[in-house]
């Protein structure tokens, strides 16, 4: 296979017989891009593709790309995991794209004239096909489908497979069964019985292949035509009548296949009868099948988990056993699969064993889940996806379909699909609640998992009221200061951060803290996560010294778990740096950030996207140190990595066009700040969505530009913009949404309308107030916007307490030689004098101001 190419099945090594069906699969891509091989179950048409794609895939230089289409929900994920690195590595941070955008990215790269081969396999639904099938590029496209008829503007060429040849079936017989003469006339006889379909004779081979030292070819073809085989067959496929068991022992869509796949009932009733009664170690092997018939079929399965399943009675010689008899199939060391058909026919014959192949694949998806492993997740989603599907009816049965449920919601929640995983934890919050009652740590875990999921979702009023429930529970039932708590507690401060009460927030998230340091320990990853969370919650409040506390002790415990040099260790070092930058030590913050750029240029690359935040971090430093000219030099190279290895529409490019355009604005060169910010919108509203908050203060930096650039009727779109989306988004409280409200203020006061002003800054003091505090830095400067504003309109007196407020907090919070703090003070004493009071000591030449609006 070419490098990037992506599950596409093992090679049976004992599949032939094919060679004209691949050659007439070779011969239709020079005339057509996209094959449909058509036929009955167990004809080999999947077999086939397996066999073009190992034969010819290294003339795909873009790689072969196997997608499996028998549930059609599932298809979108596997079409997304073809961008991941290992596959096309499409970008750097393509893990942390929204599902819709890796889609995008992968779709567009099917599109590329670069040759690639994609193997649509089981797919009957010219809808779904339609949905995913490149119309224009290099791609090539083998689709498998019992459907016989394609017509319609999809422009598929069908290849009619049919079964083999009389003389292909014999030698397919005499390759699995050594030994056989080459005219024996009973192999000829067994094909010919079988109607040469290829699954029934690679399962007479098989037989024969085990038990042909008991069992000559005659005798096995006598078994085969008996009444008892063709009975058994027929009441397997239901040309009796029903046999027992739940609605599930038919077909994943509760339907029957096809009478022609009769022949294979009946190499699977011979082979079935000789493991239940003639063969020692058939039971092991009997217990594997059935547990292997409770999963997806045809998906790949470890061979762990099928063992899990199979109660401790299987064994991996079991395995070896149906995987030599044909009724599985071998892919690769460590994985096996079911046919189709013959996981229908298992289920057919009334499999037991449903609660431990439910456990186990729980078990499974559990441990892939906690682990972040993408590749088992994606393993275990089908097979989630299947037993949720089939349900359950008994309450042991339903309890685990409840955790199956939430199994499944957590891998389609990291997987980004955000709708079904919703779906599949109300499923299991509902069965749970119904079955285990409230007070059950599992559906505790349930709701609480609904809420974070609510909240990734922007219902932010329903994540609230989920996590609530889910704290208060489980306070109630595990304790104050258990580790599940601890979680509850985390979701619900982020929740509340995101709603604009960052107290409530650092109260929920230090309670949580403390108690992964008391349960976890101090250098457990959960409790590192927190310090880390409230490092960056403190920084929003502008409580800086605790941030910086919160932060070190994070990069401390990194340092010591991961080691100085880990991209981890890197971020956290980046985070130190900001902080100190912010409170004024810029050379710690140097320190911090030169250590993060030269170690992450060593260890990752001049051109990793790590390195340019790097660089854009050191460059927002040497701005501040007051060396543009270096600064702009950074940040610009920060931009260059992340066009070409994030490309230009990610949020992380967005954040270098922020960077460059407001220094290009520091420096005065405000029209080429104006196009970095109007990139920067175009970035957030393609990327994030018009709605978004990170979208809103876009809005706000371009409106604060044109406001400094005098240009009003520009700037008030954008402004009053930014302010409804916070409003809408983030809610009326919001320490943003007060922002937006200072800003629009402003305008209000650059067109002279003092009293309309007047309105928007006294809702943005009060906010400020409730919000982060009355000693508040940003609430000393609405006092300061305000009491000029009072100021101007005449109104001295009232002006006077909100000066006199924001010179207490500034002298306060940044000290009495903070510019913003000799400003205010030169503000109070002009005004104090206005109003006949005495003459102040303060020199007479006024002191700088900042800008009127605020920048973010």
């Amino acid at each position: 296979m070419p490098a990037g190419s992506r599950r596409v099945p093992a090679p049976d090594p004992l599949f032939g017989g094919r060679s004209s069906d691949v050659q007439r699969v070779a011969t239709t891509f020079t005339r057509n891009r996209a094959v449909v091989l058509t036929g009955p179950d167990g004809i080999g048409k999947t077999q086939l593709a397996v066999d073009f794609a190992h034969r010819y895939g290294r003339f795909f230089a873009g790689g072969v790309f196997w997608i499996d289409f028998s549930i059609a929900d599932d298809v979108a994920l596997q079409v997304a995991a073809c961008g991941e690195p290992g596959a096309l590595d499409l970008r750097a941070d393509f893990a942390d794209l929204a599902l819709d955008d890796q889609l995008h990215l992968v779709l567009r790269a099917w599109q590329e004239e670069t040759p690639r081969l994609l193997v649509f396999d089981d797919c009957d639904d010219p809808d779904l096909l339609r949905e995913w099938l490149p119309s224009i590029g290099g791609a090539h496209v083998i689709v498998t489908s019992r459907t016989p008829a394609w017509d319609g503007p999809l422009e598929l060429t069908p290849v009619p497979v049919g079964p083999l040849a009389a003389e292909e079936g014999t030698a397919l017989l005499r390759r699995l069964r050594a030994g056989v003469p080459q005219k024996a006339p009973a192999a000829r006889q067994i094909a010919e019985e079988l109607e040469a379909v290829p699954l029934a004779v690679r399962l007479a081979g098989g037989f024969l292949s085990r038990y042909g030292d008991s069992l000559s070819l005659e005798s096995y073809l006598e078994q085969l035509r008996s009444r008892e085989v063709l009975e058994q067959a027929a009441a397997l496929l239901g040309e009796n009548e029903p046999p027992p068991g739940p609605a599930h022992a038919r077909n994943r869509f509760g339907r029957r296949r096809p009478n022609q796949s009769s022949p294979v009932a009946r190499a699977f009733a011979l082979a079935h009868r000789w493991l239940e009664r003639a063969d020692p170690a058939g039971r092991p092997a009997l217990a594997v099948l059935a547990a292997a018939a409770w999963f997806a079929p045809g998906q790949p399965l470890r061979r762990s988990v099928l063992l899990d399943a199979a109660a401790g009675i299987g064994s991996d010689q079991a395995v070896d056993q149906l995987v030599e008899l044909g009724l599985l199939e071998g892919d690769g060391q460590d994985l096996v699969r079911l046919h189709r058909v013959i996981a229908d026919l298992v289920r057919a014959s009334g499999p037991a064993g449903e609660p431990a192949a439910a456990a186990a694949m729980v078990a499974w998806a559990c441990a892939a889940n906690d682990a972040g492993d993408g590749n088992e997740r994606l393993l275990a989603v089908p097979h989630l996806d299947f037993a949720v599907r089939a349900g359950g009816e008994p309450a042991a049965a339903e309890e685990h379909l409840a955790d199956q449920c939430f199994e499944l919601g957590r891998a389609l929640w990291a997987a980004g699909d955000l709708r079904r995983a919703r779906t599949q934890l109300e499923r299991s919050l509902d069965l749970r609640l119904r079955l285990l009652g409230d007070q059950d740590p599992r559906s505790i875990a349930a709701l609480s998992a609904l809420g974070s999921l609510l909240q990734s979702q922007g219902d932010l009023a329903g994540a609230q009221a989920a996590l609530e429930r889910a704290l208060e529970l489980s306070e109630a039932t595990l304790g104050a200061d258990h580790a599940d708590t601890a979680v509850v507690l985390t979701n619900l401060a982020w929740t509340l951060r995101f709603q604009g009460d960052l107290a409530g927030a650092r109260t929920h998230l230090e309670h949580s803290l403390q108690i992964s340091e008391r349960t976890l320990g101090p250098d457990h990853p959960e409790t590192v996560g927190r310090l880390d969370g409230l490092g960056v919650l403190l920084r929003e409040q502008s409580d800086l010294p605790a941030a910086r506390a919160y932060a070190e002790r994070a990069m401390d415990a990194l340092d010591r778990t991961l080691g100085p040099d880990h991209p981890r260790t890197l971020v956290a070092i980046n985070n130190v740096g900001l902080l100190l930058r912010e409170q004024g030590d810029l050379t710690g913050a140097r320190a911090c950030l030169e250590h993060a750029l030269t170690t992450s240029e060593r260890t990752l690359g001049p051109d990793h996207p790590d390195t340019a935040t790097a660089l854009d971090n050191m460059g927002t430093l040497l701005q501040a140190e007051g060396d543009l000219t270096a600064a702009r030099q950074h940040i610009e190279r920060a931009l260059v990595i992340r066009e070409r290895s994030l490309g230009v529409d990610n949020p992380a490019t967005g954040t270098s066009y922020i960077n460059l355009g407001m220094l290009l604005r520091e420096q005065g060169e405000l029209e080429g700040a104006r196009s970095y910010l109007e990139q920067a919108l175009i970035v957030s509203q393609r990327v994030l969505g018009p709605y978004d908050p990170q979208t809103a203060t876009s809005y706000n930096n371009l409106g604060t530009l044109l406001l400094e650039l005098g240009d009003l009727y520009g700037a008030q779109p954008h402004l009053e913009r930014a302010l409804a989306i916070r409003e809408q988004g983030l809610g009326a409280d919001h320490p943003d949404t007060a922002a937006s409200l200072a800003d629009v203020g402003a305008l209000h006061v650059a067109y002279g309308d003092l009293a309309g002003a007047r309105v928007y800054l006294e809702r943005a003091l009060e906010i400020r107030e409730e919000v982060l505090g009355l000693d508040h830095p940003l609430t000393a400067v609405s006092h300061d916007r305000l009491g000029r504003t009072l100021r101007d309109q005449g109104d001295a007196g009232s002006a006077r307490p909100h000066f006199e407020r924001a010179v207490a907090i500034r002298e306060q919070v940044l000290g009495p030689d903070h510019p913003d703090t000799l400003a205010s003070m030169t503000e109070l004493d002009q005004l104090v004098r206005e109003l006949g009071g005495r003459r102040s000591a303060w020199p007479a030449r006024r002191l700088p101001e900042a800008e009127f609006f605020e920048e973010e």
